[in-house]
């Protein structure tokens, strides 16, 4: 019992941080966003924004999320640590020394147009 009260409590507090993260970007204009689907074991949602720049100068960006990546949501304390190999199969993770977090496995790549990731974002599971 105590093992499914801890997984609502992770579920609930995991939708809460959606939503409020949902309403802060839309707050910041030229954002939309959507809850795509809802399940007993995670979420899908779709944000899109429209950038000031080229398709291809914005994917050069987001592949190097050490670039932009905000080191208060880093599991090691530092953007240095992410990397994102744009190649399925790969992932989206981070690591320092002999210590690595997967956050996020490549699934599709459309260089330039398309980048799919599935898994568990790490904030979304407990440190252990």
């Amino acid at each position: 019992m105590a093992i499914n009260a801890s997984i609502m409590e992770v579920k609930v507090k995991t939708r809460l941080i959606v939503l409020a993260g949902l309403f802060l970007l839309l707050l910041a204009g030229g954002i939309r966003a959507e809850v795509v689907a809802v399940g007993d074991y995670g979420f899908h949602i779709r944000v899109q924004t429209e950038l000031p720049v080229d398709k291809s100068a914005a994917w050069e960006q987001f592949v190097h999320p050490a670039r932009w990546w905000s080191e208060s949501h880093s599991w090691f304390g530092s953007r240095e640590n992410f990397m994102l190999d744009p190649v399925a199969g790969s992932c989206f993770c981070e690591s320092l020394g002999d210590k690595s977090v997967l956050h996020l496995t490549v699934s599709t790549v459309v260089p330039g147009e398309k980048l799919i990731m599935l898994g568990g974002w790490a904030p979304c599971r407990r440190w252990v």
